[in-house]
This record gives C-alpha cells, structure tokens and sequence, in this order.
C-alpha cells in the first residue's frame, strides 16, 4: 500500500496494465532471513539494457507465493511481465500480476465491499469490512466525527476512508516474540488522501473519535487446533503509540462464531490475535522440538515486557523463574506440568528497577539459564 509515503486510496482508477521486459535489478543491501525465506529485497527493472533501475517491482509480502509455481527472478534474469503501472512513483512502480507467462496475482483489487468512505452524517451503524474476511469489521455509529473540532485542532472532513485488512503475522510491528495468530491493520484517510492515523514506528498512529466504533475480528478454527490452542487461550492486542503491545480492554470472545469483538472511540493502526499468558505453539504437523531450548528473549533490552520462548521434548513439570543481580527471585512465570512444545511466557518488569537480570528455566532435572536488560 505505501511507497515513498504516498497512499493511493484507489489503486484501480490508478493503475494502467502495461507489458514489459528487460533485467531484473535485485538489491539485498536490506535482505535478512525470516522464517527461511529472504525477506528486505527489493526488486527493479532494467529495461534499457544500461544497468539503470527503469522501473520498481512489487511483489507483495516476502513470504507470498503464488500457486502457478511462478518465482520471484534472480539478479541479472531476463523477465517479461504484465504489470499495473504506478507512473506517480519515483521510479515508477509495477504491481506484478504476471512474470514469464505464469500468473502472480490478480490484476484486480480488494473485495468492493472492503474499504470504504464513511459520511460524516451517517444515520446508522455502517461498517467496513476486513478485505477477506467478511466476518471481521469495523462498525462506526451516527455521530462518530461530531461536527467541530478534532482532538489534534482540526476540523473534521464531510468523509473518511477506512482501509480494513488482515496481515500475516510476520508483518507486525514487534510482534516476533509473541507467536501472533492473525494481524490486522486499520487506517483512515481524508479526501486529500492524507493518513489520519499515521504517526509512531512503522507508521503506526491512533486516533480518537466522538462515539464508540465496535470492531470485530474473526479467526480460522484450523489455525487454533494446529497451534495446540482454545478460544480461551487467545486474546486481542493493539499495538500502542508507545510501540508496546497491550491488550485490548473490555474485549468479549464468541466460541461459536470465533470471534473478539469490543467498542472503544479510540481505534489503533494494528491489531493482533496472539496467545495469552503462556500458551503452547505447535511447531508443525506431528512434530515436536528435537531438544531442550531456552531461547533468548526479545525483545531485548526492553521496557516494559517481553517474551520468552522455550521447547521441550517430553513431557514434565517445569519452572520458568527470574531473578535480580543480587540473586533473589522477583518472578515466576511458569510453574505447571506441560506437554512435548514449544511455549512463550510474557514478563511485565513494570514493577522492578532498571538493570540486569536472569531467567532460569528448570525441567526434569535439566536447567537452563540466560540474561535479559530492563531499560526504563
């Protein structure tokens, strides 16, 4: 959706399908491994044969990958595409919808009944609904903008666009740790296109309004039994303007529905379904950790939480403590039988001092150690 910090609030009255070939341009200098997939490339065209970055291509989110077997090209490949072009961007920029003949996605745009203008004068309960997943919404009631001032001294537009969406959870801010199950991301524009909600790491913002709006977010059964979870284990989180995950006030689970839903007049850019408290993961169909692991946690340093994951093999009782650097135990995180997996446990240090500490994690006999630094 962004590029150079430009949003284009309808990409199909934008774009213009085009053909093209020439050399890709593949620039790693951002390139890191994620999930065993390369992720921070970025991808250009050459199509005068000079070494020049013609045009960008985007491909989508790192892990995409399409079902006609189509690759992303190497650095070097000659590639023809079809591609909708983005002339406003510098360079400009191809959606790729095909690369040597095998399709890469469609060359159409989100559901109809996804993103939507809100008018300022509504008389009922209008919703916008996620792009694929007609079962999560954000529902906004009559007088939601008022009619004065915003809270950042702004008059209110006559509309809003809002912009609903799920994301893998690879793709969350500062979510790595937690083992997310589903992301989600909200956005409001006015008609000038200007975000109302940008602001923050990773462009993430808030924004208040003058009545409550209900959101609900849905999540796939399949997803939770192949994590080893119940509806009772997960719980919704916003990512904060503080650029620290936190859990969702007065939020309301439906088992029969898979849903979390709750009313706020305040909405936030992400939001996730994750695990609470200390929840197994499954690491994959049939499998079950190859050893005894305490994983470094992370975020690291960190203020005021984070996570810490851990695996074990067999089944057993263990003990997940920590303690200061005079040696004494300030908390204990886990203390329960548990089954062969892989599992996270979550730390506030809201109420300890900056500094130093130790987990130490204990099952059947075997004791592993590591160190994490509260930063306040």
């Amino acid at each position: 959706m962004y590029r150079n910090g430009m949003h284009q609030m309808n990409w199909g009255g934008q774009l213009s399908t085009t053909m093209l070939s020439g050399k890709a341009i593949v620039d790693t200098s951002r390139a890191r491994l994620t999930a065993g997939m390369m992720s921070g490339r970025a991808f250009f065209l050459d199509v005068k044969g000079d070494g020049s970055r013609s045009y960008e291509m985007y491909f989508g989110p790192y892990w995409y990958a399409p079902t006609s077997g189509a690759k992303r090209p190497a650095n070097g490949e000659s590639i023809t595409m079809k591609a909708g072009l983005m002339s406003q961007m510098i360079p400009p920029m191809l959606v790729v919808y095909e690369i040597n003949g095998k399709k890469w996605r469609d060359s159409v745009g989100a559901a109809t009944w996804s993103g939507r203008w809100m008018q300022r004068g509504i008389n009922d309960t209008t919703r916008a609904y996620c792009a694929i997943d007609s079962m999560s919404f954000a529902g906004f009631t009559r007088g939601f903008m008022g009619s004065g001032m915003m809270g950042s001294g702004m008059m209110w537009p006559d509309s809003l666009y809002f912009d609903f969406d799920a994301m893998h959870p690879d793709s969350l801010p500062a979510m790595q740790g937690r083992r997310s199950i589903m992301g989600y991301h909200l956005d409001a524009f006015n008609p000038q296109g200007q975000m109302m909600m940008a602001g923050g790491y990773q462009g993430h913002g808030s924004m208040g309004f003058q009545s409550q709006i209900r959101m609900r977010f849905h999540m796939n059964p399949d997803s939770l039994q192949k994590r080893g979870l119940t509806m009772s284990q997960v719980s919704l989180y916003y990512f904060d303007t503080d650029n620290q995950w936190k859990v969702v006030p007065n939020q309301a689970s439906d088992l029969p529905t898979y849903t979390i839903s709750f009313s706020n007049a305040t909405s936030y850019s992400y939001y996730a379904l994750a695990p609470k408290g200390v929840t197994a993961v499954q690491t994959g169909e049939g499998m079950t950790p190859s050893s005894f692991t305490l994983d470094q946690n992370f975020p690291n340093p960190f203020n005021p939480s984070t996570t810490i994951t851990f695996s074990m093999s067999q089944k057993g009782f263990a003990t997940l403590k920590v303690y200061n650097s005079l040696g004494e135990q300030v908390a204990t995180l886990v203390s329960q039988q548990l089954e062969p997996g892989m599992y996270n446990a979550r730390w506030n240090a809201t109420n300890v001092a900056s500094g130093g500490y130790l987990y130490r994690l204990e099952m059947n006999g075997s004791v592993m150690s590591r160190k994490m630094l509260v930063v306040k």
